[in-house]
């Protein structure tokens, strides 16, 4: 029988047998929201770990359900061989089924030091740090009372230090955990956003197929100064209009960078005194749940619609 829609399998990072696929009921809401809309868009549609993949695009195992349920409730479906892989997971080393984001897009979006060595234009000083002797090196190049020490991986803000440069000690074993990191200047973002925000805060920009999907505007905790919701941030979400021109100017010159690959993530910028900057991509930005607001409605149907582009455009190449 010839396939007539697309298969798509969106590649969680945790073990999807008898476990959830995410870590939150949150992120399971939003990516069972993705999941109908993908279904919607005319793909069929699955969860399913790197544990299941067999190669050359096949899954032995993997789950669906065709209304909003517990996980426990989802559908498993065996031997499901994709046309395209969404991951959400460790895949992107994976050459033989085509992946959003490819490795190209998610080597640079996600490690913090090869963010640096294509776009530091855009961004505080910074420098790679190995071991302890090129961390003392940096800290007499990078400029500031504050300073910033990033693991060269991660997001939510995990493992990000922002410490007074006198109270560094590197004769303290565990003051960094683990080499390398990066080390950076700190951007002081208190001048806020005329018309958006007040005070500390950074912007993302979620872009899809070289456009700009939308953002959220996000503002840390009292006595907090990253703005990461898991810090304890709170977020506003944007429509594409919303966000600053200028602004979208860095992030479409960045773009320019992945023109030849499919890509969906996201761009942190944060205003200073000096202008705009550059703090991270993600190669990973996490949805909403759609009853969260219109705009995280909007990113959600989006890109259900190019993923079921792209893996329309898979199938027929077989």
């Amino acid at each position: 029988m010839t396939q007539t829609r697309p298969n798509i399998v969106i590649v969680c990072r945790n073990a999807v047998d008898g476990l959830t696929p995410f870590n939150n009921d949150y992120y399971i809401r939003a990516y069972s929201d993705l999941l109908l809309a993908v279904k919607r868009c005319g793909a069929n549609v699955y969860f399913s770990s790197r544990e299941h993949y067999m190669g050359d695009g096949l899954f032995d195992k993997a789950y669906t359900m065709d209304a909003i349920v517990p996980f426990s409730q989802f559908t498993l479906t065996t031997d499901i061989r994709a046309d395209l892989a969404y991951d959400k997971g460790d895949f992107s080393d994976i050459h033989d089924v085509t992946t959003l984001n490819p490795i190209f897009v998610h080597t640079i979006t996600s490690n913090k030091s090869e963010t640096y060595a294509h776009f530091g234009a855009y961004q505080p000083v910074s420098r790679l740090c190995q071991d302890e002797q090129e961390m003392v090196a940096a800290l007499g190049e990078v400029p500031g009372d504050m300073i910033v020490i990033k693991p060269l991986t991660g997001n939510g803000g995990h493992g990000v230090l922002i410490v007074k440069r006198e109270d560094i000690d590197l004769t303290d074993s565990t003051f960094v955990a683990e080499y390398p990191v990066l080390v950076q200047e700190f951007l002081d973002t208190a001048c806020g956003i005329p018309g958006m925000v007040e005070g500390i805060h950074d912007l993302r920009i979620k872009t899809g197929n070289g456009e700009v999907w939308g953002g959220t505007l996000r503002t840390p905790r009292e006595g907090e100064l990253r703005a990461n919701v898991a810090q304890g941030g709170t977020e506003r979400h944007l429509f594409p209009e919303e966000i600053p021109e200028d602004a979208v100017a860095i992030a479409m010159a960045i773009d320019q960078h992945f023109t030849d690959y499919p890509r969906y993530y996201s761009i942190d910028l944060a205003r200073t005194e000096r202008g705009w900057k550059l703090i991270e991509l993600n190669s990973k930005p996490g949805l909403s749940p759609v009853d969260m607001s219109k705009q995280a409605t909007d990113i959600t149907e989006r890109l259900a619609q190019y993923l079921v582009r792209l893996a329309t455009d898979q199938l027929a190449q077989r």
